[in-house]
């Protein structure tokens, strides 16, 4: 649940016993108006498949790849504003190649990469039929779409492996150890490399190393807000704004319970705080922690929905508790 804090209202003393009732009448009830006005976010929580891992919202649904299940689930994202009957449920399950660990969306396509026989496959999501296959030269962990390719990132490879959107493997690309997401900042590609303890810069034209960032533990997750490149570490329990150009660290912020996934929204930066069971909004601009909403089921990965006009929802992917929870955010 969110954790505000409320005001704390001073005694008043009146000479008049009358007048202090009164008075102090008053003060309640604009606490009670106050209190009404920062009322917890609503979380609804919608079962899954074992062990999901990630979510991505296209078509009118959000796609959820459930690791252990070798399946991934269509989650109808309709009428969410309304919290109609329809939201949240499950239009559809498909079975995938054993072990999905990273889904995106390109060119109107599900494209799901499949740890155990490193496969990326390609699927119509009209009806879940497989449009194409492409054998991957390194376990994948998970994916980044960009305008004209579709990166895959692979921890145990230690490295980035190019695709056309045809699904052909135009290049694999040593970037470090532990490569574990990575992030589209103005044309460049930028890895976090987890074990190595830095996040690296990539020309994706070749593939070619550019700048080096040293960091003070194991990155998880990054995201970029149009000035920061902001990067989880998960040990550390911080999150970190970079200048993307000069490689300085700008901001820092605490986030206790293992930070493990990012998402900007186009206003708050989210924070996936997976022991710790929450999600945590932070102002970008400042570092300032703005809310702290309590999900449960470990949360792992995040998505973000508009549900209309000033109405935004984040979907939470609890890879504990084969869930994955939408949660009003505006």
């Amino acid at each position: 649940a969110a954790r505000r804090r409320g005001w704390a209202l001073p005694a008043v003393i009146v000479g008049l016993g009358g007048i202090a009732v009164v008075v102090l009448a008053i003060f309640g009830i604009l606490f009670y108006i106050f209190r009404g006005q920062t009322r917890e976010p609503s979380v609804h929580a919608y079962p899954v498949g074992d062990s999901p891992r990630a979510a991505v919202y296209a078509d009118g649904a959000v796609w959820v790849a459930n690791g252990f299940d070798n399946s991934v689930v269509e989650l109808s994202a309709q009428g969410c504003a309304e919290s109609s009957d329809s939201c949240g449920k499950a239009v559809a399950t498909y079975p995938v190649d054993d072990l999905p660990v990273g889904l995106a969306q390109a060119q109107g396509e599900l494209w799901i990469a499949n740890a155990l026989h490193l496969n990326l496959t390609r699927m119509d999501m009209s009806n879940g039929s497989e449009l194409g296959r492409t054998k991957l030269p390194s376990v994948p962990s998970s994916l980044l779409a960009t305008s004209d390719a579709m990166w895959v990132v692979s921890d145990i490879g230690g490295s980035v492996t190019k695709v056309s959107l045809a699904g052909e493997v135009q290049g694999e690309y040593p970037v470090g150890q532990g490569a574990q997401a990575m992030a589209e900042v103005e044309g460049t590609l930028w890895v976090a490399n987890q074990k190595d303890e830095n996040v690296v810069s990539l020309d994706p034209a070749n593939g070619k190393i550019g700048q080096t960032i040293p960091l003070q533990g194991g990155p998880s997750s990054l995201a970029y807000d149009g000035v920061h490149l902001w990067v989880a570490l998960a040990d550390a329990n911080q999150v970190v704004a970079l200048d993307p150009a000069s490689g300085s660290q700008q901001l820092t912020v605490n986030v206790d319970g293992r930070p493990v996934a990012l998402l900007y929204d186009g206003t708050v930066l989210w924070v996936a705080a997976q022991k710790a069971n929450d999600v945590v909004g932070i102002d970008p601009k400042t570092g300032e922690v703005q809310s702290t909403i309590g999900v449960a089921g470990g949360p792992y990965a995040l998505t973000s929905v508009s549900c209309g006009q000033a109405c935004a929802d984040l979907w939470v992917v609890g890879e504990a508790g084969d869930t994955v929870s939408r949660v009003r955010v505006k």
